[in-house]
């Protein structure tokens, strides 16, 4: 998505020189053989990975292979992906040729689901798939896919600029409008294909958007082609419409979580852990009831207006009637509707950078 300043510094140094006709021959274009790519994305691996630290912890990678697992079925070329995690405070992901993928340990701490992960994996393994590494770096150095690939065969200046080029344009993930929507449009249907919620791909962008805005970093002023997250996800919002998906933040962020709480001399209706509803054990199967309609009814999307009490005595949230006198008499049901705005708005305050469309 983006990175710090700084590794734009470390990465416009030149690499040195590989053998590069083994890695990628003269004569390749892109898409072209996969072995060649491999073995050109191992040697741009080993010079990342000289610069930076790896994690190596096991229940992290675990779940960054599980996750991996279920994306990588619905990618076009026979490339066997792998994710591994660089020590970095800066949110950030970024694939190299050959499938080999990185995320910082930054980004982990600000994407909370396996959702909102799953996305961004998803849109770096669409980079691969498409090529658009290589297709970035013959666009920057103004070449034919057929020109980068002879240039990639020499063992001189060029082929070390290249390589420099395409290490960062992949940190930097310093991609043109349209690869960058094809990553995200594509990275949508993966995400979808493996069963994620594409909410998450919605989410994890606003997070990122939040982040630049309250840590602004200096812009190295090139690649300005890139698109803003705004763009971004308003165009994924579009797609998700077109799909017949609605948005809906409340899976992928964790919040708004509502729950039946039994136990005691009592029973409750919790939202995100905190007591809403509580009675007696002689209306457990009531609570149980009333907890599933709200927990179907009550979204991140929703407005305060949307939570209403009719004169018959009746909670609504959305239209959808979550309790009412003649169920729970006595039970005061304007308290009930102050006390979910706040829950609501609570959550709002959690993700301040969201639109519903």
């Amino acid at each position: 998505m983006f990175a710090a300043f700084f590794l734009y510094l470390v990465l416009t140094a030149p690499l040195p020189g590989f053998a590069l006709r083994e890695a990628w021959g003269a004569d390749s274009t892109c898409p072209g053989d996969v072995k060649r790519e491999i073995r050109l994305g191992e040697e741009l691996a080993k010079e990342v990975e000289s610069r930076f630290h790896l994690l190596a912890d096991p229940v992290v990678l675990s779940r960054l292979d599980a996750i991996k697992a279920r994306l990588e079925g619905g990618l076009e070329r026979g490339i066997h992906y792998s994710f591994r995690v660089v020590d970095d405070p800066v949110p950030n992901a970024f694939a190299l040729p050959g499938g080999f993928c990185y995320v910082t340990s930054g980004l982990l701490k600000l994407l909370g689901s396996d959702s909102e992960l799953a996305a961004v994996m998803a849109h770096e393994m669409v980079h691969v798939d498409r090529c658009h590494g290589m297709i970035q770096a013959a666009r920057n150095q103004r070449l034919s896919l057929v020109a980068l690939g002879v240039a990639l065969a020499t063992k001189g200046q060029t082929a070390a600029v290249v390589l420099s080029n395409l290490a960062q344009i992949a940190v930097m993930n310093s991609y043109s409008r349209d690869l960058e929507r094809e990553a995200d449009l594509k990275g949508l249907d993966l995400l979808i294909r493996g069963g994620y919620s594409p909410s998450g791909m919605v989410t994890a962008l606003e997070k990122l958007w939040n982040y630049q805005i309250r840590r602004p970093y200096v812009d190295p002023g090139i690649y300005m082609d890139h698109p803003e997250m705004e763009d971004r996800i308003a165009y994924i919002l579009k797609a998700m419409g077109s799909k017949g998906l609605r948005v809906s933040r409340k899976e992928p962020l964790g919040i708004l979580s509502v729950r039946f709480v039994g136990g005691g001399n009592s029973c409750k209706v919790t939202v995100d852990n905190r007591v809403w509803l509580e009675d007696d054990l002689s209306k457990e199967q009531m609570l149980k009831e009333i907890s599933k309609r709200l927990d179907r009814a009550l979204l991140f999307e929703t407005m305060p207006q949307e939570i209403t009490v009719s004169k018959e005595g009746v909670l609504s949230v959305r239209g959808q009637r979550i309790i009412s006198k003649e169920e729970l008499p006595g039970v005061d049901l304007d308290s009930l509707r102050a006390a979910l705005v706040k829950f609501l708005m609570d959550a709002k305050g959690m993700h301040p950078i969201s639109k519903s469309y």
